[in-house]
């Protein structure tokens, strides 16, 4: 009798060095997952609704063990399920289903999913440019279920001479029903807005040129002195100059009433990427964060 309650207390020492526990799982995905083997350092499981079976090669050299190919949505509590496409999310497994192809040139640009014109299917928005022709195009696509492929709905061209025309982000900042579009062309900021509210956002309203030649690096809405009116953040690096310079300016009426209340440069090295905005000291006064290419964050209050 002694023996064999050695042999039991042996076992569960082992069960706690098991390989599913060295993944931290949460304890949802026991309920709905059930361990087959370990054997070999491959994780198998079985769906214990579907009885289906899945396995997974783990690395257990790192300090944090993770399987390879294991989805990180298997540790989420909650997910969203995306169905538009008929795409297959069988246990989130890592693999996508090819939809279809729009012709846009995203090299170093980005890309924005926006309704705006408010029917219900969102628009895929981005440059096009080609070599048989001197300008830019920025074109609104959406995709067609009847015959399955993006449509080309509207577009619009520019000068060749603007160095993007970056999609960067979609609103309502005159909270006046008509839905606007906030693009980077090069160097100067261009808020376009539908003329109804079930038109696309093609009408340009409003433009903020820069006093020096820049590359467009990102665009933010935000409250940054906590007043009735939003601000609109833009901010840049300059062509061949050490730093990246940040226009913010407030909307204070009507589509094309902007006033600059304030700019930051920072210094040195290059700050691409995104901001961030937000009270993280909890004081009552906003703060703006940007990162260098070391990695540093530079922080400025509103005070």
């Amino acid at each position: 009798l002694v023996a064999f309650g050695w042999i039991i207390f042996s076992v569960q020492q082992i069960n706690a060095q098991s390989l599913i526990d060295k993944l931290h799982l949460p304890p949802h995905w026991h309920e709905k997952y059930e361990v087959v083997s370990e054997a070999g350092g491959v994780l198998t499981w079985r769906d214990r609704e579907t009885k289906a079976v899945f396995k997974y090669l783990v690395d257990e050299t790192v300090p944090t063990p993770k399987a390879f190919g294991f989805a990180d949505t298997l540790w989420a509590e909650k997910t969203i399920t995306i169905n538009t496409f008929d795409i297959d999310t069988t246990l989130y497994a890592d693999r996508f289903e090819w939809v279809g192809e729009a012709p846009l040139n995203a090299r170093s640009t980005e890309l924005l999913v926006y309704d705006s014109n408010n029917n219900g299917k969102a628009e895929l928005i981005g440059a096009n440019k080609s070599i048989y022709r001197n300008y830019i195009i920025s074109r609104f696509y959406e995709w067609d279920e009847q015959f399955s492929f993006f449509r080309n709905v509207v577009d619009f061209g520019v000068p060749v001479k603007s160095k993007g025309g970056r999609p960067i982000m979609g609103g309502d900042i005159d909270k006046d029903g008509l839905k606007e579009v906030y693009l980077s062309w090069g160097d100067s900021l261009r808020v376009y807005e539908a003329n109804t509210p079930n038109a696309y956002a093609t009408n340009r309203i409003y433009t903020h040129e820069s006093v020096a030649p820049e590359y467009p690096q990102g665009i933010g809405i935000y409250n940054m002195d906590n007043d009735s009116q939003p601000d609109l953040v833009h901010f840049s690096y300059y062509d061949g100059f050490p730093g990246v310079f940040s226009t913010i300016r407030e909307h204070v009426s009507g589509d094309t009433n902007f006033q600059v209340i304030g700019d930051v440069m920072y210094y040195p090295n290059f700050g691409v990427g995104k901001l961030a905005v937000g009270d993280i000291d909890q004081d009552g006064f906003m703060e703006y964060f940007k990162a260098d290419l070391y990695g540093r964050v530079y922080g400025v209050e509103n005070v």
